[in-house]
């Protein structure tokens, strides 16, 4: 599984390019729970989730204030907040279990960049309800 997880490191950084930070994207990828989803979820997948959280560490950065970033596609969403404490957090994540995804559905993640927290999550669904219900149990809780 370690030699799948730095595969799976490797592609995400020959993905993004060079010019991107490989510390911050090994963070972020080591991040993510459930581990197993590390090596799970596809390499455009994990350039959407970690280009997501870029925008919202450069935002946060210009604008010192947390904030709610999103992205739906056809099979997946995507949430990050900056400036997720984690009693926040933990809300989120109980939140999200009470709703019954399966755990190779849903990833998360939580992070500190610049003493800032962040917490990412992703739905892999189809159904556009679904993930309607994903983003309101996250935005809820703001």
């Amino acid at each position: 599984m370690l030699f799948k997880q730095i595969e799976q490191v490797n592609a995400l950084q020959q993905a993004l390019g060079k010019g991107t930070d490989s510390v911050l994207l090994e963070k972020f990828f080591y991040a993510l729970m459930p581990m197993e989803m590390r090596t799970s979820l596809d390499t455009e997948t994990l350039k959407q989730f970690f280009v997501l959280f870029l925008h919202a560490v450069k935002r946060d950065r210009m604008r010192k204030e947390g904030d709610l970033f999103f992205k739906q596609e056809n099979a997946r969403v995507m949430a990050v907040l900056s400036g997720a404490e984690p009693p926040l957090q933990k809300q989120i994540d109980e939140r999200l279990e009470q709703q019954g995804y399966l755990a190779h559905r849903w990833v998360h993640f939580s992070l500190e960049v610049s003493d800032e927290a962040y917490a990412g999550y992703l739905l892999l669904s189809e159904e556009k309800a679904e993930q309607e219900r994903f983003v309101d149990a996250v935005r809820d809780l703001l």
